[in-house]
């Protein structure tokens, strides 16, 4: 299979106990592979057809670690991501500059509009 250089692909990894399952994001491509030494060379030699600009791969139990030193030999880099350690951010402020907990001003109300 020839290489693909037109454009850098984003790589996601969802990692498992049996499985790695790939997906590139620019090719809408699924692809699922043992999460074996053997199938995690056959995954870092489909990574060599395309030019990665990044591979995000779930880390679980370290069961991720065979494959990130693998792609670490041949070059490629990781982020790994947690979803137990993952940090909620709050939602940003409207535009408009109201947060919503309390009744928008007078003269943010309709027109003929009479509280009741």
């Amino acid at each position: 299979m020839a290489r693909n250089t037109d454009t850098t692909v984003n790589i996601g990894i969802d990692t498992s106990k049996t499985y790695l399952d790939v997906y590139i994001h620019e090719t809408q491509q699924f692809v699922r592979f043992a999460n074996d030494q053997k199938d995690i060379h056959r995954l870092v030699l489909l990574l060599e057809m395309y030019p990665v600009a990044r591979i995000a791969i779930k880390a679980i139990g370290r069961l991720e670690r065979p494959f990130v030193e693998a792609a670490l030999e041949r070059g490629y880099r990781s982020s790994s991501c947690n979803r137990s350690r993952s940090v909620a951010m709050p939602a940003p402020a409207p535009a408009n500059g109201h947060d919503g907990k309390e009744p928008p001003p007078d003269h943010a109300r309709r027109p003929g509009r009479r509280d009741r």
